[in-house]
């Protein structure tokens, strides 16, 4: 990509969790639950006490937005990423 002039900086591992944690808010996962998948987690009284509940459905659900948005070679501007992110036919 550098190569290309797609990119002007070099890539850093950051910038993944970013592009996850920016793409997952515009397709309205709301904060507390972008931080669980992000292993943030919540702090506070409620949540290390009280609040027993894994959020793993809720988590699977956002994820599964995020690869169908990834999958659909979209950017956030709403272009078509084409030749990447293309999902591999069964043989």
């Amino acid at each position: 990509m550098q190569e290309a002039r797609e990119v002007t900086e070099p890539f850093l591992l950051q910038d993944i969790r970013r592009t996850i944690e920016t793409t997952l808010a515009s397709l309205g996962v709301s904060q507390d639950l972008r931080a669980q998948i992000q292993s943030h987690g919540l702090g506070g009284i409620q949540q290390k006490h009280y609040n027993r509940h894994d959020y793993s459905n809720e988590k699977r659900d956002a994820l599964e937005k995020w690869a169908r948005w990834l999958l659909s070679g979209r950017t956030r501007s709403g272009k078509v990423i084409t030749g990447r992110f293309r999902q591999r036919r069964k043989s």
